[in-house]
Order: C-alpha cells, then structure tokens, then sequence
C-alpha cells in the first residue's frame, strides 16, 4: 500500500481498495477522523484521499497506527482474496487505536 501522509491530507492507494467490503472499512474509518473533512475515492487509481483541518486532529493518532501497519505488511504488499481477512483484522485495529487515542 502507497502511504502519502502530511498534517492535513492523506492518500492511501491500492487495488486492495477495489474490494467493496474493505474500502467502504476504509472509509468508514477514514469517517471518523473528524468532522470537518473530505474524503474522496478515485476507482481508476484505486486510492482514497482524506483532507482534514489538522489544527483540530491529535496528530499521535496517526503515529500510534505505525506499529499496527508493520504487523501487517507482509500481507499489504498484494491483496489477494486469501488475505482479505487479514487486511479486515488490521483495518479494525486501526479503528480501534483511532477510537482509543
């Protein structure tokens, strides 16, 4: 999965998000950043842009995903059907450290 973070915006972009049940995962999460935000979805480069006030999101939040993404990216690296769960358990621990911090 490509990553491109600064305060403010994030684009995550990969086929995995082709997969109806884990993008529409992504973006419930994505949802949840704050409610001043913009999130949109570009099927032809299969990637998800999310632009936030950053002035009004704790931006440890994001940190604290990094240890969540390592354990994960052997299995981010090509989705396949066979590892659609795994992608679904990272994508609800991802929620679950959002909703913690």
């Amino acid at each position: 999965m490509d990553v491109n973070y600064i305060p403010g915006r994030i684009r995550l972009r990969d086929k995995m998000f082709r997969d109806d049940e884990i993008r529409n995962t992504a973006l419930a999460i994505a949802n949840g950043i704050n409610a001043d935000q913009e999130i949109v979805w570009n099927e032809k480069t299969s990637s998800i842009l999310v632009t936030y006030n950053a002035s009004k999101v704790d931006e440890e939040k994001f940190k604290s995903l990094s240890p969540i993404i390592e354990k994960y990216k052997m299995k981010l690296l090509v989705y396949s059907e066979r590892n659609k769960a795994s992608i679904l358990n990272m994508l609800a621990e991802i929620k679950s450290a959002l909703t913690e911090v």
